[in-house]
């Protein structure tokens, strides 16, 4: 298992529901954790908490670490007068991958529970949405999230097409399964809670080589988010997103082990080779056997920053994880390993040109 206070800060931000836009609660668990770890922070203006710790140099050295605080999640797209609410997707996924289970609406006024509903597997072609499913088809038009109100009580209370719809808190609790951790959400939990315990590290041993900004984006689940806004207005040309990394042995020869994934490639940019292999450097000094990712059907921040011009260089540090969007599982020692690399990177990250 977790270190215990890991477990516990990993455990508050699974709780805390972060759909794309709304990542109000998770912030609020970040922020709590800087304040009682005596971190300075401030919000920039898209509202994202942002640390900057002290280095040597100036910051033009400085280095952008990012870690994103929102969770595939769902937007009401529209709500039927008889209450039915329709649903977009607010990232890449299918909807297969969660099935029909408790959801939470994050309505204005307050929190209502649904369930995401496909219907009833006891009907024939005359049902077409389920009828489809069965068949193999899942699409999020053929879903839609029942709550047990109609149209005008849901408006009352203050649930409109625009707010975010999440997994229910109650099927959130952590899952060990021996040297094994599931759980919804843990994309991107569980790389901001290393992310968390890497800048404690670095603090007690001396602090990094360079100034660290440490930026908990929002919405990256959309393609890009917040991140692009703080690689433009950050100073330093490195950005290095911490994330997670999809398991499969067969397409890119990674396992589901307790060391992080370091990254050279996926749909939106090359990362910097001379970043990424010094993060391999790094954790071999570790005595880790780090994954080597050239992704498909994937994107982070940082490759984010430096497709939209706002970062020359680009670095990935990443969770290996399987079900990805779904319920995630991940090695119970990954995050203390991916904390240690993250450590030892800043603390010495080599030339990076």
């Amino acid at each position: 298992m977790l270190r215990t206070d890991l477990h516990q800060i990993l455990q508050d931000l699974v709780n805390a529901r972060g759909p794309c836009g709304q990542e109000h609660e998770v912030r609020q668990v970040c922020e709590s954790w800087l304040t009682a770890n005596g971190f300075d922070f401030y919000r920039d203006a898209t509202g994202v908490p942002i640390c900057r710790i002290d280095g040597p140099g100036s910051d033009d050295d400085a280095i952008r670490v990012m870690v994103h605080m929102d969770e595939i999640s769902f937007m009401i797209k529209r709500i039927l007068a008889d209450g039915t609410v329709k649903l977009a997707a607010m990232g890449s996924f299918s909807p297969a991958f969660l099935g029909q289970v408790p959801v939470e609406i994050m309505g204005h006024s307050g929190v209502v529970p649904g369930v995401l509903s496909l219907g009833s597997w006891h009907t024939g072609e005359e049902t077409p949405a389920v009828w489809q499913a069965k068949h193999g088809s899942y699409e999020i038009h053929q879903y839609e999230v029942i709550t047990g109100m109609d149209g005008e009580a849901l408006i009352d209370a203050g649930v409109r097409p625009g707010c975010g719809v999440v997994i229910a808190r109650n099927q959130r609790t952590l899952w060990y399964m021996g040297d094994l951790l599931a759980g919804y959400a843990l994309d991107n939990r569980a790389p901001i809670t290393a992310t968390l315990e890497a800048i404690r590290l670095l603090r007690d041993s001396g602090g990094p080589a360079a100034p660290v900004y440490v930026v908990f984006t929002a919405e990256e689940e959309l393609g890009s988010g917040t991140a692009g806004y703080a690689s433009q207005t950050l100073p330093g040309n490195l950005t290095l997103a911490i994330d997670v990394a999809p398991v499969s042995a067969a397409e890119y020869g990674n396992q589901m082990d307790p060391y992080p994934v370091i990254g050279y490639k996926d749909d939106y940019a090359v990362y910097t080779k001379s970043v990424a292999d010094k993060l391999v450097d790094r954790a071999l000094e570790l005595e880790m056997l780090p994954g080597i990712g050239v992704f498909e059907n994937y994107s982070s921040d940082a490759s984010a920053a430096k497709r939209l011009g706002g970062s020359a260089l680009a670095g990935l540090i990443a969770i290996p994880m399987e079900n990805t969007h779904g319920y995630e599982i991940i090695h119970s020692q990954s995050i203390e390993n991916t904390a240690a690399l993250i450590a030892a990177y800043l603390r010495d990250p080599g030339p990076t040109a």
